[in-house]
């Protein structure tokens, strides 16, 4: 299983990258992805992105030590790891707000959280807000119209309901090809003002068309940069898995 990723600044923000992606294989068997965007109208919103990767992370780490030292092991789906991921997030995150005294517009980021099960191929992907997933060449948009509808705004509320109230859902078997992206993925525009724009689909290009043997997805998108003056008006974070 090849694993690629792309984290780049856009050209419209010059002090910080707002987006924040993980790659992570503490569980056995099981790959976390994951891309998020902070909200460009909240507050320092670097700081969201990054912090709620870090939060993955950790909760991560600690659930693989403590698979390892349980007893009596049983499978456990994508789904339930998924669900005891967030629940963790929320509580974490809820508690830093909570010592931090920070605000829901200190903490407003998109999230899309992806697992994979090496053994049987099969992936669960959660959107929450906007972005780009591609699931063996077949392209999702989620396009909430610049009003995502952060997590954060839902941390007070019953986590249970709100799990079950998530619909932004993909679940997918045979998997050979996935990818997901924050909205920045479609933000490219040409910085050379005399070159015409070429009809290079970023999406397709960065996401579903296979990647050659010499190729990679950071050159890819380099090449997007220097050799077709594209560029993204956006900060984009891609992750690529690939058989």
């Amino acid at each position: 299983m090849k694993i690629e990723s792309v984290l780049h600044i856009g050209a419209s923000h010059t002090n910080h990258c707002e987006d924040y992606l993980l790659v992570d294989e503490s569980l056995k068997d099981i790959l976390v992805c994951a891309v998020m965007d902070g909200c460009t109208m909240g507050k320092e919103s670097y700081f969201a992105s990054t912090l709620t990767g870090k939060l993955l992370h950790k909760i991560l780490r600690e659930k693989a030590y403590k698979d390892f030292y349980t007893l009596n092991k049983s499978a456990v789906s994508l789904e339930e790891n998924a669900k005891y991921l967030l629940q963790h997030l929320f509580a974490e995150i809820k508690q830093i707000r909570n010592f931090l005294l920070l605000e829901t517009h200190d903490l407003l980021t998109t999230l899309i959280l992806a697992l994979v099960d090496r053994n049987s191929q099969e992936a669960l992907i959660l959107v929450l807000g906007d972005g780009v997933v591609t699931v063996n060449g077949e392209v999702y948009i989620f396009d909430q119209e610049n009003t995502p509808d952060y997590f954060a705004y839902h941390l007070s509320e019953d986590f249970e309901t709100w799990y079950d109230g998530q619909t932004q859902k993909i679940y997918a078997t045979q998997i050979h090809d996935l990818a997901i992206a924050t909205d920045g993925i479609e933000t490219f525009l040409s910085n050379h003002p005399s070159t015409p724009d070429p009809e290079i689909d970023p999406i397709e290009w960065l996401m579903t068309n296979p990647v050659q043997e010499k190729e990679n997805l950071l050159s890819r998108f380099n090449m997007m940069e220097n050799v077709w003056h594209l560029q993204p008006l956006d900060d984009v974070a891609i992750v690529r898995i690939s058989q």
